[in-house]
């Protein structure tokens, strides 16, 4: 393989920024589909036409609503794997970014908003989606990669021109891309002595807030990354009352909501009861999913309060009743 870099001084320079950017390595798109294992020829057909490589599907928003999931075929899906474990995954981010990091929690999230007099909820409108290929290839180039590979490999990551929702990349390359909007915000944060963090589109400060100062501040650190705020769903919430972060409910510790626990364990009794069809017809349910759903729920529960063994020994008898049924 002949490297696309061929002035030995260029080699060792460009070799360099890499290491210290700690990526892989990479002189051209022919090395590139040799780490992969996949030819070039298909490496320029994923990037020129992704659509062909994925399949898209709907599931329902807790808000109401559909949300369009976009799922690479195996091949890419396969191709973007690689991506992620060995050039995404080992950029650096924010320590303000709580999803998509190994070691981190929705409970560890939460906890960091606790005891505090106001919590601010903001979500930001069509993340994934206001993230586009041009903004991806500029990171990727920031790493040190050649103009030509990263053309590729931000085509790789894309569809439609942004990132998807269900690619693997997509997360990971979000929080890179939110790097320098999360240190800004941090540090404005800091001055005024609150707290924040973010969960993927979701940020969440805390403290004594001035909500309309710090909303238009954090406008204005948005508008270099195309990003806007979703004001439909933006939240304040107060110390009398129930002041909630990704589900959690922060006011003095964090714990999952009673009424959220009680239906829970509720449907698993009627279960163990009537039985899983007996209970659904006497609820009225027709979702073909209602045991993962109700797995989903328990598991989201018992993460949050590990010492909950009542919804922990619900939750094993719905996995148990889950191999029955598959």
């Amino acid at each position: 393989m002949i490297p696309a870099i061929n002035d030995s001084d260029l080699i060792t320079k460009y070799s360099s920024l890499l290491k210290a950017n700690n990526v892989p390595i990479i002189f051209s798109i022919e090395h590139l589909s040799l780490l992969l294992g996949y030819s070039e020829e298909l490496l320029y057909r994923v990037s020129n036409s992704p659509r062909h490589f994925y399949r898209e599907f709907e599931i329902p928003k807790k808000s109401g609503g559909m949300r369009k999931i976009s799922e690479p075929l195996p091949t890419l899906m396969e191709i973007q794997h690689w991506l992620l474990r060995n050039i995404f995954e080992k950029a650096a981010v924010s320590k303000a970014a709580r999803a998509y990091k190994k070691g981190n929690t929705l409970r560890g999230h939460a906890s960091i908003h606790t005891r505090q007099s106001f919590v601010l909820r903001i979500d930001l409108k069509d993340f994934f989606s206001s993230i586009k290929r041009f903004h991806v290839q500029k990171l990727i180039f920031e790493f040190g990669y050649t103009e030509q590979l990263s053309a590729i490999i931000a085509s790789i990551c894309c569809l439609n021109d942004s990132l998807p929702q269900g690619g693997p990349t997509s997360p990971a390359i979000s929080n890179i891309y939110m790097k320098k909007f999360d240190e800004n915000l941090l540090s404005l944060c800091r001055a005024e002595r609150l707290r924040y963090s973010r969960y993927a589109d979701d940020l969440t400060l805390s403290g004594h807030i001035n909500p309309i100062h710090m909303i238009e501040k954090i406008k204005i650190c948005l508008e270099p990354f195309d990003l806007n705020i979703n004001h439909k769903k933006t939240l304040l919430m107060r110390k009398g009352s129930r002041q909630i972060v990704t589900g959690l409910t922060v006011n003095d510790f964090v714990s999952v909501g009673r009424n959220q626990k009680r239906n829970f364990q509720q449907a698993a009794y009627y279960i163990q009861r009537f039985g899983l069809d007996g209970h659904m017809r006497k609820i009225g349910a027709n979702k073909r999913n209602y045991l993962d759903h109700l797995i989903g729920v328990g598991g989201f529960i018992v993460h949050a309060n590990p010492s909950d063994y009542k919804s922990a020994e619900m939750l094993r008898y719905l996995k148990e009743l889950k191999i029955i049924y598959s």
